[in-house]
């Protein structure tokens, strides 16, 4: 969200996912590999057998007292049909919720990204997902073997790139939105910002998504805050002579952070 605010230019390359900034600052993801991915596949099917085995004793015990003439082929039409919706609803939602992470992935240091460099969110998590009933006749291992991205059907329809995190990223920041960051500096809002009406849910998920960043290099922060900054100085309405105009960009990104946040009570 933050880099289409700045107008950024994505680049799939075999090295991994590049996003270049109007300033001609890039901005580096490098993609996983197939083996990382086989890995972050098996711990989630972990999970996911612990779900399954728990979900089915509930799903019998439930279809014995209210089908108990239900047997046979229609019995196990029902348990293929369950099976494909937790399977579709662990992975969309996981991915969906936590900024593109399952237990998996989170695991393995990897997260599911849209192919412009933004958060992926309920539609295309739900896309890349449901092509998993393709991928699992083993159409989607073949594919990203070859794939210089090592990406499945499920992330070419979708536009997904699945990429490797460099370093910790903040979980509160992914993983409860709601929760007041652990990655701010402060916590002191400041004076109140003029303007901080007209912005929304947008401009503070580009905020969470670029303060939540701690694997940029400082220079390239220093940069893309900046110009983030300089943005959102003219959404605000500010003057030129505004003294957020002249505030260090962080702080003034900070600052407006926790302002927004608490006027939209997330």
């Amino acid at each position: 969200m933050v880099l289409r605010m700045l107008g950024a230019r994505p680049v799939l390359d075999r090295d991994g996912f590049t996003v270049t900034t109007p300033d001609n600052v890039d901005l580096g993801f490098p993609t996983a590999g197939l083996g990382t991915r086989m890995a972050a596949a098996i711990v989630d099917h972990l999970v996911l057998g612990i779900v399954y085995f728990v979900a089915i004793i509930l799903v019998s015990v439930i279809a014995s007292d209210w089908f108990p003439g239900l047997a046979g082929e229609s019995a196990l039409l029902v348990m293929v049909g369950f099976s494909s919706l937790v399977l579709l609803g662990y992975f969309a939602l996981s991915e969906a919720m936590t900024g593109g992470r399952t237990l998996g992935k989170m695991a393995c240091g990897l997260r599911v990204v849209r192919s412009d460099g933004g958060a992926i969110g309920f539609s295309e998590a739900i896309v890349r997902n449901a092509a998993r009933l393709v991928d699992y006749i083993g159409i989607g291992p073949v594919l990203m073997f070859f794939h210089p991205q090592s990406r499945r059907i499920g992330d070419l329809m979708a536009g997904t790139v699945v990429v490797r995190e460099r370093s910790a990223v903040s979980k509160m920041a992914w993983a409860t939105p709601s929760a007041l960051p652990v990655f701010l500096r402060s916590t002191d809002p400041g004076p109140t910002i003029t303007g901080v009406d007209r912005l929304g849910g947008r401009e503070l998920g580009a905020l969470r998504t670029f303060l939540s960043r701690l694997d940029l290099h400082p220079v390239q922060k220093n940069r893309v805050a900046g110009q983030l900054a300089v943005r959102l100085c003219d959404l605000l309405g500010l003057p030129p002579d505004a003294s957020e105009r002249s505030e260090p960009p962080e702080n003034f990104l900070e600052r407006l952070f926790l302002q927004l946040d608490h006027r939209q009570g997330t």
